[in-house]
This record gives structure tokens, sequence and C-alpha cells, in this order.
């Protein structure tokens, strides 16, 4: 009781000295980097690049350890201990702070007042920050901080100014989850990576290491193993779940003339751990050699075995085979840690869910086969795409830019820069639903179901329930309503029509809900309906046009609260496309020059969510003349056409679309009864927002 009473006098001492560095002066070339107690991560790796390249940047690790700082010093770089007075100087001096996880990695009490850089530690698919639940920042999302509280977990709850993303679904949920605008969220890459794919780098930073262990393991052996883990909440031990024979495991490995390192997390301390130091393998399975940085030597792995860990991401940047993937304790994990994406579609290489399959595996050379071409385009895509590599110069030209230094520079605009543009609109001057333009809300409800007439001979496709007691309809209205996106709502049906208008009499709804029915819904397609609603609405007025069958989160509706008028499409990048989702091929503006089904070969996949919103007269009468020139060419046709066809024929006008890109996580299309059950068992993190 006593000595946390001393703990939490110090707590709230040093948040009284942080609070006060606000007033120190700072010089912005003066960075200094931090990885707690090592030597490791991004941290290091572009500690390393700036001392080499940046002469005009004082750059200086800061370490609680004197042997790490020594070391560094006698390489000719500078390197401080934390709680010297040289030290203490360079971080209330320092106009930038550079760390893997949390300020606190390079020193909290006087950080007020520089640049926060968070250059993060994975890109994996483990809930972080305020979307973990055992995390301080969860519990700040919910209720505000008593001192003692805020003062205990400061480190941990600051927000970086700058927080580097590797592709826009990983900015998405950096900013989510720590709070910081999207343009703080440049999607430009990793610095741990450059070792990967430079050699200079590479040898500077296996000069601080001790390497023998492994250069002999590679010289001797002709595949190396490693295993890599991810953190188990609790400390649990369950490493000898996961490798419950090492006898067996040696002999499957001696039999292929390899050897298999077990590299657990920092934080692990698993006892089984214990007989793999005792060499119970026959030395076939060791712990991963201390001085040897994952980095250096990735080129190097014949095979990553891993499960929920960041790492599989990173390692299929740089390879495409030899990833075994390892969950064998799912639901338990699942049960301790939510995931962002469905497991099974965000991770690549061969699944074993066993010891029994993992020896298999191995035993038959099928854990170095390469890896599935669509699933790893798909995993690269989201974790990826954007990235620029090497990453330690757009990183410090960005670092330098924020600062007003010369030679600092901004990434380049590509695609990307679109997204996150609109979602940086979406929040920072969204029009609420008593702004001077109104908005119409339209719901497209009337086709039939087909391909789900099991659940949608009595009952639209939209009113199917999805959720235990709630439809599509039931979460896109509350979804729709809480954004404030429109100042009214437009459903327009066909089948089951009775149904359809006793729901929305039912509706309780703090603007206008009505339903508008389209007799016409057997032979004409959606685009007969959307017309029927652009009948009712003023063109000096604004529309959102929306699938009735796809479920979209709040998040997805505040991406198309833009300010400026134009018509704008909701998408998503992916990684491949199915046969029947619309792709979009657009310029590096964001403007739409071409939609069709798949087919297309293009760089850049991104797919329609089915939205889509015309602001301003120009843009309601471009839409409303694109829809009744696809309605002649549906009944010349004498078929129905997909109302999509208007983005394809307003790409070939003069007003074409412009993407408003979103995560793919944020919207979920229903076209088969299986799809409700596959998104009631995965997709935990959007029933959790919605």
């Amino acid at each position: 009781m006593f000595a946390q009473l001393i703990n939490d006098v110090k707590a709230v001492c040093k948040l009284a000295i942080y609070a006060a560095s606000a007033l120190l002066p700072r010089d912005p070339n003066l960075w200094v980097f931090g990885a707690k107690h090592a030597f490791a991560g991004n941290s290091h790796f572009l500690f390393l690049w700036v001392s080499e390249h940046e002469p005009q940047i004082d750059a200086v690790w800061i370490t609680p350890d004197v042997q790490i700082a020594e070391k560094i010093r006698a390489a000719g770089f500078r390197a401080e201990v934390r709680g010297t007075w040289r030290g203490t100087r360079a971080l209330a001096g320092a106009g930038v702070y550079i760390y893997n996880d949390q300020v606190e990695d390079v020193g909290v009490a006087l950080c007020n007042g520089a640049l926060l850089v968070n250059l993060w530690h994975g890109s994996g698919i483990k809930t972080i920050a305020a979307h973990n639940k055992r995390s301080p920042l969860y519990a700040k999302k919910r209720r505000r901080f008593e001192l003692v509280k805020k003062a205990r977990t400061l480190g941990r709850s600051l927000t970086a100014n700058l927080f580097v993303s590797t592709s826009p679904a990983i900015a998405l949920r950096f900013s989510r989850a720590y709070g910081v605008p999207l343009e703080s969220c440049p999607i430009i890459g990793t610095p741990r990576l450059d070792a990967s794919v430079d050699a200079a780098v590479r040898s500077l930073s296996k000069s601080f290491g001790s390497y023998g262990e492994w250069q002999q393991a590679r010289e001797t052996h002709r595949e190396i193993y490693v295993y890599m883990p991810t953190f188990r909440e609790g400390g649990r031990d369950f490493l000898s779940e996961a490798l419950p024979d090492l006898e067996r495991l040696g002999d499957l490995l001696a039999a292929r003339h390899a050897i298999m390192f077990v590299k657990l997390h920092p934080r692990d301390r698993s006892r089984n751990l214990l007989e793999i130091d005792n060499m119970k393998s026959g030395g076939r399975v060791r712990p991963w050699p201390k001085e040897v940085l994952f980095y250096n030597v990735l080129q190097d792995i014949d095979c990553l075995i891993t499960d929920y860990s960041s790492v599989m991401f990173d390692f299929i940047a740089v390879k495409s085979s030899g990833v075994v993937i390892y969950p064998f304790d799912l639901d338990t994990f699942i049960s301790e840690r939510d995931l962002y994406f469905p497991f099974d579609e965000s991770v690549a290489g061969k699944r074993v869910n066993s010891f029994d399959e993992l020896c298999g595996a191995i035993e038959t050379g099928a854990a170095l086969v390469p890896i599935e071409a669509r699933s790893l385009a798909r995993v690269r895509a989201r974790c990826w795409e954007g990235s620029i590599s090497p990453a330690a110069a757009p990183v410090t030209a960005e670092i330098k830019s924020r600062c007003g230094l010369e030679g600092g520079s901004s990434v380049e605009p590509r695609i990307q820069a679109c997204y996150l543009d609109s979602h940086f609109k979406a929040q920072a001057g969204a029009p609420e639903a008593n702004s001077q333009q109104k908005s119409h809300l339209i719901f497209l409800a009337a086709g039939m179901g087909s391909r789900m007439k099991e659940l949608t001979a009595e009952v639209p496709k939209p009113l199917m329930l999805v959720l235990s007691n709630r439809s599509i309809m039931d979460v896109n209205l509350d979804g729709a309503l809480e954004s404030r996106i429109a100042s009214s709502i437009q459903v327009v049906g066909g089948h089951s029509w009775s149904a359809l208008q006793a729901y929305l009499t039912g509706c309780k709804s703090e603007i206008p809900v009505s339903a508008i029915l389209n007799e016409e819904y057997r032979s004409l397609g959606p685009c007969r309906s959307v017309e029927l609603a652009l009948d009712k609405v003023p063109t000096a007025e604004s529309v959102i046009i929306a699938n009735g069958d796809t479920l979209f989160s709040r998040a997805a509706f505040d991406s198309l609260k833009i300010t400026e008028q134009g018509i704008f499409l909701l998408c998503s990048p992916v990684g491949h496309v199915q046969a029947d989702e619309l792709l979009i091929e657009a310029d590096p503006t964001g403007v739409i020059r071409k939609a069709a089904k798949a087919g297309m070969e293009l760089q850049d996949k991104i797919i329609s969510a089915g939205m889509l919103a015309a602001r301003g007269p120009h843009a309601v009468n471009a839409v409303k003349k694109a829809v009744s020139e696809v309605l002649e060419c549906e009944r010349a046709a004498g078929k129905q056409l997909p109302w999509h066809d208007v983005v394809a024929r307003l790409a070939e006008s003069g007003a074409p679309a412009r993407l408003c890109l979103v995560d793919r996580s944020e919207w979920y299309e229903f076209d088969s009864i299986s799809c409700i059950k596959k998104f009631q068992e995965h997709n935990r993190q959007f029933l959790e927002a919605i």
C-alpha cells in the first residue's frame, strides 16, 4: 500500500513536469530515438540512416542501458543514457521524439511540445489502442481519467503527431485507434524492412549484433525454420501446446537437414522455453540468438511459422513462399484479443491447425511452397499498398517537412492520397443534417433477392435479419441517422411492398423516412428505382444513393459527408476481385475513368461499395442524365442492367465520379445465404461498431 502511494506520487510529479515542459525551447534539428531497453525496431533502422545521411540532424539514441549507449558511441554515433544530465538535456531540447510503440520508449516527462513520431512495430490484424479492451486508451475512449490514473498511464495515452503507415487500411486503423487525423498518417512504408532490400543498411545494423550462431546455422543446414508466435494475453503458457513433442520435431528437422529457431515475443515468459534451452530436440530446435535482429536475416529464412503476429505481413512483403499459419488456439486467442478482420481472409500461407499437421507440412515440404497468388495479393494490398521501400529517406523527409526544415517534402500524391483526403474531409469539415445544403439518402430495396429466395419470399432482402434481431435496414438506418448524413431518407421498394411499407411506418426517426413504389421492379432494374427517387429530389439539393442489400458502418456514411460539389463513389482497395464486383479504374487524382465488372487488369485493385453521392445541381443533373441513358439502353435491350452502369456512363461523360475510399471492412454485401453466416462468424469488429 505504501509502495503504491509512493509510485502514485512519482507519477503525479512526472505529469506536472510534463505539463511544464511545454515551455521549453525546442531544436527542430535535434531528434531523439528510443526502443525501451533495446536497440532494435523501426527506430533503430531510422536512427542509423539519419545518422549516416543527414549531417544537419543531431540524432541521439536514448536508452536506460549503459552498455547499449557505449556500443553506439563506439561506432561513432551519439547515444545518451536516460536519467543522466546529458540524456535529460537532450530530451529537454529535442524537437522530435521518434519511437516504435509508445513515447515512453524514449522518455515521457519532457516531451510536451516536441513532434511525436510513432513508427509502430507491426501491421497486423490484432486490435490496438482504443480498439483493444486491455489498453488504457480503450478506457479513455469511454470515460475521463482521474488525475492519478492519467498520471500512471501518461506514456501510453499520449497521441503521436505523425503516425507512419503502410497502406490505406493501416492508416485508417491508426487514425481511429489513436485519434490521429488521417492526414497525419502518411503512407510511406516502414524502415524496419529496409534491411531486406538495402545491403548497406543491413551491414551497418548487423555490426551492432552477434551473428555467428546464425551464420553457422545457415552454412551447415539446408533449411532454416523460424517459429514466431504472437504474445498471449495474461502470460498464458501456450508453447507446450504448440510444440508438445520436441523430440519428434527434432527428428523431422534432422531428416531435412534443417534447424528451427523459436523467437518469442519480448514479453513472453512461456515456461516451456526451458525445454528448448535444454535442447531436448537434439539441438534442432533452438531459442532465437539474442543479438540477432529478425529483419537483418529475413532473406535467409526458408520458412516462417507464425499465427496472429504482424511478422507474417512483414515476411510476405519481401518473400512469396515459405509461410505456415499455425493458429492452434484460434478460439482461445480471439476470446482474449479481438481482430480487425476475419482471420481466414487476413492471412496468406500454408494453414495448419495442429501439431500433427505442422509436422506433416515440414516433413512433406509443403511448408516451403509458394503462397497462393490470390491470398498473397489480397494481404499485400491490405497491408502494403502504397508503401515506399526503402522507407528511411521518405520518412525522414516527411518529418523534416513537419518541422519546417530545409529538404523536407511530403510524399508524392498517389491514389492513396484521395483515400486520406476523403476521410479527412469527413472528419474535419463534414456538413451536419441542418447545413445549408440538404441531402437526401436513397436506399434501393425493390429487388426480389432471387439468390436468397428461401429468406426473401415474403420480405424484401434489406429486411432480412443478419444479426440476432436486426435487419440490414435496421443497421443502415441507425448508421445514417447517427452520421447525420442526410435531411431525409427515401427507400424505393417493389418486391414485398406491403412488408416494406409496414416496416417504414413503424420507424422512429428525427428526419422524414418515406417509401417509394417501383411498380416495374420485375421488368426494369434498379436504375428505374433511382429515377423514381431522383424525380422527387429538387435539383439544387444533394443525393446519396445506396444499395439496400449492403450493410454500411457509420464510418462508411461519414466518408461521404463531403463539403465540395461533385460526384463521389464509395470504394475500397482490395487484393483481388470477385466475379460480380464492380472494378474501378481511376487516375492519380481519384477521378474515375472506367468502371466495369471484373476483367480489367489494373495495378490498383479498387471495387465499388455500392454508395454514390451527388452534391450540387450540376452533379445531380449529371446523375439524372446518366440514369436516363442507362434506362433507354435497358428498354432497348429488353433486360435489366445494374445501376452501377450509371458510374460507367458518368466516366464516359464530362462529369465523372471521384473516389472516396474506405477500408473493405466498413461494408458488407449480402448476395447469398452463406454470406450471412460468414458475416456473423467473422466480422466481430463490425458487429461491435454497430
